[in-house]
């Protein structure tokens, strides 16, 4: 897996892995075109790919060495791995701790409360119902995020409208992102 390289000497966290996949030159830190480049390699559309150009705006300064709250904010909006836990939002699912360790027992939980046919997959709107039971009041900016979020994951994983368990786990780890652009890149060479 591409995502199990070490940052800053450490076994990367379960989140760190999850973003590693837009840190292509593997320098620590995710840079607005490094972001473009991971949405292109996903099959994303130019329009999209401005948009996802929101990430390093929103969640740069909190993940800037230092502590959280005197950091000093990177002129070029980089993102560093190595502190994306601080991302986390009251809004989000809970699978991830506030370590960045993901938790298994809440993922399956998660799924198996919204996955009402039990078939492994869910649909569009169960994955709806799951992004608002989530949704803290309190948190509208949360609200945004996990909906950019939930939105972008539906895009890129979806069959016919319902989502894979592994798919969807394979997302929380990032390892589903390398399988994708690999696809991909198969593809595009198949053409060619």
């Amino acid at each position: 897996m591409d995502n199990q390289r070490e940052i800053h000497g450490r076994k990367p966290t379960d989140l760190e892995r999850h973003v590693m996949f837009w840190d292509g030159d593997g320098d620590g830190f995710i840079h607005a075109s490094d972001i473009w480049r991971g949405f292109r390699d996903l099959g994303f559309s130019i329009p999209y790919c401005l948009v996802s150009l929101l990430i390093p705006l929103l969640f740069s300064y909190a993940t800037q060495p230092g502590h959280p709250h005197h950091a000093k904010r990177d002129p070029r909006f980089r993102i560093c791995v190595r502190n994306v836990d601080r991302t986390i939002h009251s809004s989000h699912t809970g699978v991830f701790d506030d370590s960045g360790r993901f938790d298994q027992g809440k993922f399956d939980a998660m799924f198996d409360r919204f996955d009402t046919a039990r078939k492994g997959r869910l649909t569009t709107v169960e994955l709806f119902q799951m992004w608002r039971a989530n949704c803290n009041r309190n948190d509208p900016g949360g609200w945004l995020y996990s909906f950019m979020e939930f939105l972008t994951t539906w895009l890129l994983i979806q069959e016919h409208g319902q989502i894979s368990k592994a798919d969807l786990q394979g997302c929380y780890e990032g390892s589903l992102f390398y399988t994708i652009r690999r696809g991909r890149r198969a593809e595009r060479r198949k053409q060619a």
